[in-house]
Order: structure tokens, then sequence, then C-alpha cells
């Protein structure tokens, strides 16, 4: 069982790990946020207005979860000479440098909960390539449309299995969409043409390495540079397409190239929260953990049930936020440890698994189910041989579920431009829903390959559905709880003398439930459903009534 910094296959070797200073990374909880200046009633304090609008426009609520921790707990560690080096609203707590007698001391504290180590302070890393130059912007060769005077690029195999032209067709590309990608490095991004279109668009919109707290992303490996190509790099003096190029990018470096511990963890986290603070629309990384250094931080089978890992609590909490969360599944498919790793295993993301060009599962790629037994991978794209740009802006092949997973959030930043009223949990369901092993879902590929056709087909069918001349059910005759694990309660408004029938139909179309209901009653069982979107159909002999609910 061997822990991918990466998931790319055979990416490289972790080196071994140097001495360190006596202080170590320690994730302080505290109990509570009192005194904190802000207020959910005023959330453009410390939101962006791109944050606020995905939030309204899915009606998700700003709640206390999303207000920064408590200033007053702060400066009383720093007053105290502790070095506080982030902190992470969503779990209300601060990374702070501590070493065990000051760890000791700041868990006796009234107003902390618990205190947690989680690496090392690592902070010996090296720069790579820090002589380039950048972008000559009078020199340097200028790009036209996307896919102008171009009949074939290297990588057009990779992007037809998705069915990707059809977008490109329509002149869907990405525009306006914003992708955070978290990674390990993105060198060669800011000095290599096949990304320069991103520089001069102004199209790389923040970045942050949280590594040394700092927005040089620009360096260590080139795993992020070769991901954030298959997204975004067109080609000048290569034959390049990446599949969104006109959309907004996030950098964030997350990963420590040389060593293992649950800090990497907690800087996924924390680019989760600055990604959502930033107004992200889609999250791709291409990182998973099972094993880490130490062996008491490292994840068992058991703990893949969607609930208990670090990055799993924070992908889920990212798509809690409307973010459409992608995440590579993982290259352990032929190792002991087969299974996915975290944090593939979240309940509400988008693993990806990956396959060869001819379709066929990827040997290295990882399988489920998860613990609590849900069919993982999500869906399924090309891994295997990969055609990517390098940090010398060159064409390159390399194979892993790394790949196959930024592929897939190129797709899904296609759809977000092309249909931005879809809630995160809705496009989930239409892209498992329009790939090629949708009628029959299993642990090896999940629902298969997504083909762009088909989903926007679906996506069409549900809104014709939705926008008939039915009547559409009101906010205020909301079904309860939505989402639901079992039951959907019917508002009193349907406790009527009327015999009431119901259909549950999914994305794809298809009628997966139907039945009557006595007079008076208001309750309707899904505990059977699979996971997913449905709609829901109420009919009386006087009006029929529809609304979707997600089953959890």
């Amino acid at each position: 069982m061997v822990k991918k910094l990466l998931l790319t296959l055979g990416a490289f070797a972790v080196l071994s790990t140097a001495s360190y200073a006596q202080k170590s990374k320690r994730m302080v909880f505290f109990n509570d946020k009192v005194g904190v200046e802000y207020s959910v009633d005023s959330p453009e304090e410390f939101l962006s207005q791109k944050s606020l609008e995905r939030r309204q426009k899915h009606g998700i609520l700003v709640t206390e979860e999303d207000l920064p921790v408590s200033q007053a707990y702060l400066d009383d560690l720093a007053n105290r000479g502790y070095v506080v080096k982030h902190t992470t609203k969503w779990m209300n707590a601060a990374l702070v440098l501590l070493d065990d007698n000051e760890a000791a001391a700041v868990e006796a504290l009234d107003f902390v909960k618990e205190v947690e180590y989680i690496g090392p302070n690592n902070v010996g890393l090296s720069r790579k390539k820090e002589e380039q130059t950048k972008f000559d912007r009078e020199d340097a060769l200028q790009l036209g449309e996307p896919s102008a005077n171009r009949t074939q690029a290297d990588n057009d195999w990779q992007n037809e299995m998705m069915n990707v032209p059809y977008l490109h067709a329509a002149g869907v590309y990405g525009s306006d969409v914003m992708v955070a990608i978290f990674d390990a490095g993105f060198p060669g991004v800011d000095t290599t043409l096949p990304f320069k279109h991103l520089f001069d668009g102004g199209q790389i919109v923040a970045t942050k390495d949280y590594l040394t707290f700092t927005d040089d992303v620009y360096r260590y490996d080139d795993h992020g540079t070769k991901v954030l190509s298959t997204i975004g790099a067109v080609g000048v003096n290569v034959s390049y397409q990446g599949i969104a190029p006109k959309a907004d990018f996030v950098l964030c470096v997350t990963d420590h190239p040389y060593d293992e511990y649950r800090d990497d963890e907690y800087n996924y986290l924390f680019a989760c929260e600055f990604a959502d603070s930033l107004g992200v629309d889609v999250i791709n990384s291409s990182l998973g953990y099972t094993t880490f250094d130490e062996p008491e931080m490292s994840y068992s089978y058991n703990d893949t049930d969607g609930e208990t890992a670090v990055s799993t609590k924070a992908a889920s909490m990212a798509a809690d936020k409307g973010i459409f969360v992608i995440t590579s599944a993982g290259n352990d498919g032929n190792a002991p440890w087969h299974y996915i790793s975290v944090p593939a295993d979240a309940k509400n993301v988008l693993s990806i698994g990956s396959v060869t060009s001819t379709g066929v599962k990827s040997g290295f790629s990882s399988f489920g189910p998860t613990a609590d037994q849900r069919i993982k991978p999500d869906v399924s794209a090309m891994g295997s041989s990969t055609c990517l740009i390098n940090e010398y802006g060159n064409i390159a092949y390399s194979s892993g579920t790394s790949f196959s997973g930024p592929l897939v959030a190129g797709l899904a930043a296609l759809f977000v431009d092309r249909y931005s009223d879809l809630s995160s949990d809705e496009l989930r369901e239409f892209f498992r829903n329009g790939s090629s092993n949708a009628e029959n879902p299993n642990n090896e590929i999940g629902w298969g390959i997504p083909n762009a056709e088909t989903i926007d087909q679906l996506i069409q069918e549900s809104g014709n559905v939705l926008s008939s001349n039915d009547n559409l059910v009101t906010e205020e005759l909301l079904v309860y709880p939505n989402p639901t694990s079992s039951v959907i309660n019917l508002p009193s408004q349907f406790a009527t003398n009327e015999k009431l029938s119901y259909r549950v139909i999914a994305l794809s179309g298809r009628e997966v439930l139907s039945g009557n209901l006595l007079k008076g009653e208001k309750e309707i069982s899904v505990e059977n459903l699979r996971e997913g979107v449905y709609i829901l159909v109420l009919e009386t002999a006087s009006s029929t009534q529809k609304i979707k609910f997600l089953k959890k």
C-alpha cells in the first residue's frame, strides 16, 4: 500500500527526508468563533462577488462555517510567541509551529479544542529553473483563436474520446469559467508559448504556494504544468488543443515533493477555501493519499467511507459550496492496495479512473468500491499515454489518473460555460448518465467515458421536462429533506383529499420509481434509489407538479 504523491504512473521517487527543526507543524482547533468581527449578514466582506453569485444561483447559504477564525484567538497565540502560518475557517483552526512542550501548553488554553501534529517544519525546498525569464511579450508569437488553421492536433484522440469537438464546434471553450488546479508545481507555465495566451488574456487570476505561503508556483515538479496543459494549453510551436483554453485558472501548490505528511492534506483544505473565496467553479486535483511517512497518519481501507480523511472532508465541503470538485482515483490498480485513494472517496465529488486509447480500463487505475460500498470511480477518461505539454513547452506523453482527471475537468468547464445555472450535484449526475457505461456502472470504470453530445442532450431533455406546460413546484412547496437519504416528505399542501400519484425520473430520462399515495399520506420512500439527482413528478386529477431532489 503506497501513497502516490501525484497520481501519475512513475512520477518520481520519494526521497528520504532530512533532519528538521525542533518545531513542527500543528493544527490548533478552536472551540468556537467568539469575537469574530464578520457576520453572515455581510458576506461580501470576506467572500468575493463571484463566490456569492455562485451560492445565490444554487441556493447555498453563507453560514458560520464560512466566517474567518477569531482574530482574538490568533492574537493570543502570537502574543505568546507562537508562529501562526495559516488558518482554516471551515474547520476553525490554525496551522502553528510548536514544539512538544508548546503544543501541550496551547492545548491547555480554554479556547482551544485540541492540537494535532501534522508534520515536521521542512522549509528547505529548492527553487527550480530560477534562471528562466518571463515571456518577452514583444517577440513571442501571437495566438489566434483555438484550433485556428489547424486540422489535426497531437492530443485530438483523447479529446475526441469524450466528444469534446461537439462543444468546440458550438463555440464553447470555457469562457468566464474559473478552474482551480491543486498540484505540486507549475514550472514553464510562465515561460513557454503553449501557455502564453493565459497571461495575455489575464486568465491566470491567482496563484498560491502553500509550501512557502507565497504566490510563486512556477517551480518544483512540472506535474502541474502537464495537468494544466490538458485543459488550458494551445499549441503555437507544437500542435496541441487544450479542452477549455478560454477558462480562467487558479494555480495552487499543495504537495511537498520530497515527503509525505498530513500537512499536504491541510494544504489541500487551505486551497479549497481559497478557491471558494475567489468564486471558483471547478476544482481539479491529481492528488491522492493512503500512506504517509509516519505510519500512524496512514489511512486504511475502512477510512475510504467518504467521511474520515481530512482531504475528503475538504473536498466535500468545497462541493457543498457549489464547486464541481473533480479528483483522480489513484494508480494502485495493480498493487496490493488496489482501491481508490482519498479524497476520491468523497460522496459529492466526481472521481476519475483511467482507460487506454481503446477504452479499456488501464491496469494501474485504482478501483472501488468504497468502504461503504459505493461505486468508484465515477467516470473514466484516457490516462494511458496521455498527450501533454511539459515545462519546456514540448509535446510529451505520460500515464496516470493524474491526466484522465483534468481531461474530465476540462469537459466540466465547457458545460459550466454552456449551462451556468446547473448545480454541481446536477452536473455530476449528467456526467454519470451521459457516459458509456451508464446502464451498468461498475467499480472498474464507473459509469464509463463521458460523451459531450450525450450529456448535452440529457441536459436539454431534462430542461424540457421541467419547463413544460405543467406546473413547476415553487420554492414554498419544496419537498424535504432535500438532499435525502431515505424518504421524501411532501409539504402539507399535498395532504389533500385528492388521489395523488408520483413518478421519479432519473436525469437520463428513465422512470425509476412510481406509486400512489392514499389520502393524507405525504411520505415517499426513495431508500432503494442510487445516489443522484432525480425529478419528482406529482400528479392529481387537476395538476402536475415537478421538482428536483438529491438522493445521497
